[in-house]
């Protein structure tokens, strides 16, 4: 049985595909850091729990919206929702809720997208990693997360 529960990425197809997997060091993530333009993802950088570290897209330009993130120990994600921009080939946004009752939402600044928000299963809530496609701006996106295991 797989440790990996249904991935759900959200966007297009432009960008090069990319999966930063942290899992066979029993890393979760730390941090996350968003920045926003008008009307998209432009560049998100994801922390783990053991220090490895990747960014996608591009770095912060002017007008943009820099938001960040950083879990508790022992906090994980209890809901999350991803948003495409209303032409469905970038990420808009997304939100989460955790374990500890905090909430983060990081949408393109002019406010969340006209799309119907995409819901995702985060399964165990442990979250190991992140794929998706990017380039200049983050085309699609989405997060790894063990499955919800069973009690035997």
């Amino acid at each position: 049985m797989s440790y990996l529960a249904p991935v759900k990425v959200v966007g297009g197809q432009g960008g090069t595909p990319f999966t930063f997997n942290d899992a066979d060091t029993g890393a979760v993530i730390k941090k996350v850091e968003v920045w926003v333009a008008p009307d998209l993802v432009r560049f998100i950088s994801v922390l783990m729990t053991d220090g490895a570290q990747q960014t996608y897209g591009t770095a912060e330009v002017e007008g943009d919206l820099m938001l960040s993130f950083t879990f508790e120990d022992g906090e994980y994600f209890s809901d999350l929702s991803l948003w495409p921009n209303s032409t469905g080939d970038r990420l808009s946004g997304f939100r989460f809720k955790t374990t500890k009752c905090n909430f983060f939402e990081a949408c393109m600044v002019n406010g969340k997208s006209s799309v119907t928000e995409t819901p995702v299963d985060v399964g165990s809530g442990l979250c190991f990693g992140v794929k998706g496609r990017s380039g200049t701006e983050i085309n699609a996106f989405g997060f790894l997360f063990q499955v919800k295991s069973n009690p035997v």
